[in-house]
């Protein structure tokens, strides 16, 4: 039987991860699989390396088949933010079956750049609005990477502007305002029955203390998705929360652009799942637009990224 050379990208976020296995010679898409686990190793324990060893090795498990040579493969993770993150995860990488062999031929990278791996023009700002928030600006002569600049990207406390999890963190408090009568909204309802909490007791907000501690940052960013984006149909604090997301990811687009003198002709390449808010994309692209008039946001997609890194990573080898 005649070996199919084939390459894998790997889009590894804060909650989930997704790999495509695509043809090595014309890029063509083979199959993808995803799981909601993240090879951040930072967020294990000392079972870190062997986790994301297992959680890549079931995924591409899933993708491979036996007519398949992976020829090249390139994982771009959230956690790549500090010297030695990217040898620390690819130490991780090569305890993985499918992956060990490939030597040189195999890259660990930040989140960041499967995005820029999308672009077309010279400048682009690269711009993830997930779980969590980060913003690249990258200016490109000749194909060179000139000047680059990052917005964000260090978490929640002191970062994430405009993220689900902020989103969700900033629709907590909304609720605690309606239900302590500050601020009225159906937020407060809605984020007791979203955690099952009584509201039959005569100072429900209380109720809010039961879960502060426990909601970690994917709890938040859920709550994005399956509280206020609903409640924003027919509530003014919640469709003003997607607003106010909006204006936060436009505010570090713009300050990105500008680190890099971005002209008029600039291109936005938006990754992750509050992009698929119309109300976030619409408010963050109008303010773009009105400061660089022939500017283009569009969504992208990272493991499609990671993979044309993969490829150029197989064709310099």
């Amino acid at each position: 039987m005649s070996k199919q050379p084939v390459i894998a990208g790997i889009d590894g976020g804060s909650t989930k991860t997704r790999v495509q296995v695509r043809c090595a010679e014309r890029l063509s898409l083979i199959s993808e699989a995803e799981v909601s686990q993240s090879t951040n190793l930072y967020q294990y324990n000392a079972e870190g390396p062997d986790a994301v060893a297992t959680l890549l090795d079931a995924l591409l498990g899933r993708c491979l088949e036996p007519s398949h040579t992976l020829e090249a493969a390139v994982l771009a993770t959230a956690g790549i933010d500090a010297q030695g993150d990217a040898e620390r995860h690819l130490s991780a990488c090569l305890r993985s079956r499918h992956l060990r062999a490939l030597g040189s031929r195999l890259r660990v990278c930040s989140d960041v750049e499967p995005i820029d791996a999308c672009g077309t023009l010279d400048h682009r700002v690269c711009v993830i609005a997930g779980t969590g928030s980060s913003t690249l600006a990258v200016h490109r002569r000749d194909g060179r990477v000139v000047a680059r600049h990052q917005v964000g990207g260090l978490d929640l406390a002191l970062s994430d502007a405009g993220s689900a999890a902020w989103i969700g963190h900033h629709a907590m408090r909304a609720a605690l305002q309606d239900l302590q009568q500050v601020r009225a909204s159906t937020l407060g309802a809605a984020m007791l029955e979203h955690f099952e909490l009584p509201t039959d007791t005569h100072e429900p907000w209380r109720a809010l203390r039961a879960v502060r501690l426990q909601v970690n940052k994917a709890d938040l960013a859920s709550l994005t998705k399956e509280v206020v984006v609903p409640q924003s149909a027919h509530d003014a604090v919640a469709r003003q929360l997607l607003l106010d997301a909006g204006e936060a990811l436009a505010t570090d687009i713009l300050a990105a652009a500008r680190a890099i003198a971005a002209p008029p002709l600039l291109e936005v390449l938006a990754v992750g799942g509050v992009w698929s808010s119309n109300t976030v994309t619409a408010r963050a692209t109008q303010r773009v637009v009105e400061a660089h008039p022939n500017a283009t946001v569009r969504r992208v997609d990272p493991a499609k990224g990671a993979a044309t890194l993969a490829y150029q990573l197989l064709a310099s080898t």
